[in-house]
């Protein structure tokens, strides 16, 4: 993510009921904390019937965090099409995906912030970025 920001991120791993992670950087001179929750898009040998869109509406149940991140894992093969996903009124600060691009993990995408209308796609190669 720091990467695609261009920004210098660090991450402590710090767990309470609504965050895995908090996410630190500095943007013009000013700290910035950011609570991080982390999802994943199970593989189809974990949960054949897992749902992108059902995982999206289960996000409703951050009923006031506007300052969350939350950041999903697209861990399975095929295409994920936008265009064919709705996002509900959210109460929270920003929602990314990420996944590996192939099964060998070299190259990643990053999608973020889906839930405002100018969305970034980034794509950078792991390790090396």
């Amino acid at each position: 993510m720091g990467k695609a920001l261009g920004i210098n991120v660090k991450v402590a791993v710090v767990e309470r009921s609504d965050y895995d992670c908090v996410a630190y950087f500095d943007r013009n001179g000013v700290n910035n904390f950011v609570p991080i929750q982390m999802k994943e898009f199970v593989p189809e040998n974990v949960n054949i019937n897992a749902d992108l869109q059902s995982l999206i509406d289960s996000l409703g149940k951050y009923a006031d965090s506007e300052s969350l991140v939350v950041a999903v894992h697209i861990n399975r093969c095929g295409t994920i099409r936008m265009s064919e996903l709705s996002f509900p009124t959210l109460n929270i600060g920003a929602l990314w995906f990420f996944g590996a691009n192939g099964g060998d993990q070299a190259v990643w995408t990053i999608i973020g912030n889906v839930l405002k209308p100018n969305a970034r796609f980034y794509e950078f190669r792991y390790p090396g970025a």
